[in-house]
């Protein structure tokens, strides 16, 4: 994996992006179990709370592209949501989601949604996956 100094994967996080990360992605699944019921039936697909790591690859704006990780916070099977100290120079990207052992499944992503945690310096993103690749 080709990473960026400016795009740090989790192995470089320090240990107050470690804290913070476990304290957004607790509260993501505490606000899950509260309003998850009353959005079910609106949704298209269920979602399942999944805090694996996930490769990301983005393309910056002079046509570079960056890959690192990031802590996946859910999945359905039409997009997902992780969470990541930076700011994306482009909402299309490349998801690799670990199916187990080494395999990973790929899909085209686009970032539909941004919400930053106040006191935190992390982002949630909203992926709505166009597709999956071979």
């Amino acid at each position: 994996m080709i990473t960026h100094q400016a795009y740090p994967g989790v192995d470089q996080y320090t240990e107050k992006q470690k804290r913070s990360v476990q304290r957004i992605l607790d509260s993501l699944e505490r606000a899950e179990e509260r309003t998850g019921s009353h959005y079910k039936a609106s949704r298209a697909h269920p979602r399942r709370l999944c805090h694996s790591v996930v490769e990301i690859t983005v393309e910056t704006l002079d046509g570079e592209k960056l890959t690192f990780n990031a802590y996946m916070g859910d999945v359905s099977s039409s997009g997902m949501s992780f969470v990541y100290p930076r700011e994306l120079p482009s909402p299309d990207i490349i998801v690799g989601i670990p199916l187990g052992g080494s395999e990973k499944a790929f899909f085209n992503g686009e970032i539909v949604r941004m919400r930053e945690f106040p006191g935190e310096e992390f982002i949630e993103y909203g992926v709505k996956f166009a597709g999956r690749l071979l």
